[in-house]
């Protein structure tokens, strides 16, 4: 079976882009994660814009029968929603 990069929906912290290179790549995705964290510290968010980039255009492990667009719109729109529950609980907790 051929080898594909997709984000993971069992292992995730926040989209699955960290455990998806994780598991591509052989390592465990614990590593990914700390590296990203430590990437965003140093170079003041910048690999922010590429977990985003990745999260947008990389298919979920259980989409990959759906064409690239559909891919691109479905990871969109999940950006947006979980965009909209993040802001939606910081509001809640200003105004507690």
């Amino acid at each position: 079976m051929e080898k594909r990069f997709t984000r993971s929906t069992s292992d995730r912290m926040i989209a699955g882009v960290c455990s998806g290179l994780g598991h591509y790549f052989g390592i465990d995705p614990t590593f990914v994660r700390l590296g990203f964290a430590g990437a965003m510290l140093l170079s003041l968010g910048s690999p922010g814009l590429l977990y985003l980039l990745l999260w947008a255009i990389v298919p979920r492990e259980d989409a990959l029968d759906i064409a690239p667009r559909e891919v691109v719109e479905a990871n969109v729109e999940e950006i947006k929603t979980k965009t909209r529950e993040f802001v939606d609980s910081v509001k809640e907790k200003m105004s507690s």
